[in-house]
């Protein structure tokens, strides 16, 4: 892990001593041809670098207690008849990387879902999601009349591998619907072509 740190940090250095080099108002003794030429591939490598010590880093690192631990494992494979070990490691929680990473740098946000709550609670979102006591939470009642719902499902049903057959076939189901029924709301898969969209509006 020690010798990926001083690469990172060798290779940012030389990485700092091209850019320089491009501006032209800088005299570094390197030719900007030269460092057109090597600056990408320098980069690439502080880059590979930094992930090389994140990783080593992660499997020397303790897991906190009573907090989610990371999870570290080691492939085993064979590219071209060559054998190959590939170390990984990856958070088993993605709260603390949203708490830095997005939470932590959001000016404001307003997070809604219908599936937010568990048992009426916020608390497993506020596991889940590495969001903290302090900031505001609400449940809202359904705005929909669910006593009332009907489920009517069709009597034919076409081949999601047809893609415009099977939009074509919902938009015909659903205008169906809504000749029966002025008022009316319905749950369907989302169509991913305006187009069709647009004729089931058109009712």
């Amino acid at each position: 892990m020690v010798m990926f740190a001083s690469l990172s940090r060798c290779l940012e250095s030389i990485s700092d001593i091209l850019r320089e080099s491009l501006d032209p108002d800088k005299q570094t003794g390197l030719d900007r041809e030269q460092a057109e030429t090597w600056l990408p591939l320098v980069a690439l490598l502080h880059g590979r670098a930094l992930e090389a010590h994140a990783l080593w880093q992660a499997f020397s690192e303790q897991d906190v207690a009573n907090e989610a631990p990371s999870a570290r494992w080691i492939t085993l494979s064979r590219v071209a008849g060559e054998s190959e070990v590939e170390f990984s490691a990856s958070p088993v929680s993605a709260a603390h990387t949203l708490a830095k990473h997005l939470w932590g740098r959001c000016h404001g946000a307003v997070v809604t879902s219908a599936t937010l709550t568990a048992l009426g609670r916020f608390e497993r979102l506020q596991e889940r999601a590495g969001l903290a006591n302090r900031y505001r939470y609400q449940a809202l009642p359904s705005p929909f009349d669910y006593a009332n719902a009907v489920l009517r499902v069709p009597k034919e049903a076409t081949d999601p591998g047809d893609r415009e057959a099977h939009e074509r076939a919902i938009v015909t189901f659903v205008s169906q619907l809504a000749e029966k029924k002025r008022h009316w709301c319905c749950s369907l898969p989302v169509l991913s072509c305006g187009r069709w969209i647009k004729h089931c509006l058109r009712w």
